[in-house]
């Protein structure tokens, strides 16, 4: 089952929500402004 991951961009404040399939590296570029933004360690509890 895929997990939905939201971010909160601190270049635009926009709001976006990715799987966590889509998340292979440690930055995402921003889907509004394409700020680079940071990906936390994520713990997995499965």
């Amino acid at each position: 089952m895929e997990t939905m991951l939201k971010f909160r961009c601190d270049g635009c404040d926009k709001e976006f929500i990715v799987t966590d399939r889509q998340v292979d590296t440690d930055t995402l570029a921003c889907p509004h402004c394409q700020e680079e933004i940071e990906v936390p360690e994520r713990d997995d509890e499965e």
